[in-house]
């Protein structure tokens, strides 16, 4: 047998991992949220990449964000949906510090790491990858990270779809 050599890395894995590990490390927790600050974070890694996006949300500590990218169809879009808080972490019950994105034995430590900061970073990286590599898109995807789901989205989904149903047809 021949000795494998593996595939070779892709450079969008150590910036989604940058990407993850950053996020990680925002404290989101709700209550009391704070959520601006994380969607102020994936913010500008659009627009690093020239996609345009926009802060919603009535409390300036609360906001959501939105960003899409336009396939000129009439087809429905698809949502890319996550949210940006977590619930607050009981620091004594954590092995490693809950906001540290630390990286120990092949695992990315932090509060959000499951639930759902990586879904974030991945539709994030999706949201990316689309754009550079300009793939003709059949439908518009809506990229949409959250407030306030960890206490029933009053400050998020609820809001933006009362406030802004445009965004969504």
């Amino acid at each position: 047998c021949r000795k494998a050599t593996g595939a070779k890395a892709d450079p969008m894995d150590q910036e989604a991992t940058d990407a993850f590990v950053q996020y990680l490390r925002i404290d989101t927790s709700n209550p009391p949220g704070n959520e601006t600050e994380g969607a102020k974070f994936l913010q500008q890694l659009l627009t690093k990449e020239g996609i345009q996006s926009r802060l919603l949300g009535s409390d300036p500590k609360r906001q959501s964000l939105y960003a899409r990218l336009e396939s000129g169809s009439k087809e429905k879009a698809l949502v890319l949906l996550h949210h940006i808080d977590v619930v607050p972490p009981i620091v004594a019950d954590w092995t490693k510090p809950p906001f540290s994105g630390m990286q120990s034995n092949g695992y990315i430590w932090g509060r959000g790491a499951l639930d759902d900061k990586s879904l974030g970073i991945s539709e994030l990286m999706a949201m990316i990858e689309l754009k550079r590599r300009a793939v003709p898109l059949r439908r518009d995807i809506i990229y949409l990270a959250v407030a306030d789901e960890e206490l029933g989205g009053l400050h998020g989904c609820k809001e933006l779809l009362e406030k802004y149903p445009e965004l969504f047809t």
